[in-house]
């Protein structure tokens, strides 16, 4: 957790004591553990560590982007709003304009030799422009 210097802006991110846990056939699984942050405005946070210890579940948990069947615990606040156990009406107004993700899956991730610009440009043309042959299949397949 970081603690802002005196005078600093509030954060825009407050994250304190997340915990996610899944209930499976031979008992519950515990994902994330405590997980506790402050973001300030501008500020950028990288989550690292080993394949399956929680990055994200930490970073899906903090849209509400987990399954029914994840417990969450904990406060999450973007911008003061809580987003732990809030309605999906209120999660989708944030998700993709105040909070979004990039995620790692190979096949779902930007090509690294096309700007973000470029490539939503070629997705945005209905009939052209998309990768793989999908010529003629609408926005949906980019």
């Amino acid at each position: 957790m970081s603690t802002a210097p005196a005078g600093a802006a509030a954060p825009v991110l407050e994250i304190r004591d997340l915990s996610v846990s899944f209930p499976t056939e031979t008992g519950t699984v515990s994902a994330v553990d405590g997980v506790s942050l402050d973001l300030a405005p501008g500020e950028i946070v990288g989550m690292v560590g080993e394949s399956g210890c929680g990055k994200s579940v930490t970073a899906m948990s903090l849209a509400g982007l987990l399954p029914g069947s994840a417990r969450v615990t904990g406060s999450v606040r973007l911008n003061g709003t809580e987003l732990v156990g809030a309605r999906e009406s209120a999660l989708r107004r944030v998700r993709g304009q105040e909070i979004a993700y990039i995620f790692q899956e190979p096949m779902t991730s930007l090509n690294p030799v096309l700007t973000v610009g470029r490539r939503s440009a070629r997705c945005s043309r209905p009939t052209s422009g998309c990768p793989g042959g999908r010529r003629g299949r609408g926005r949906s397949s980019c």
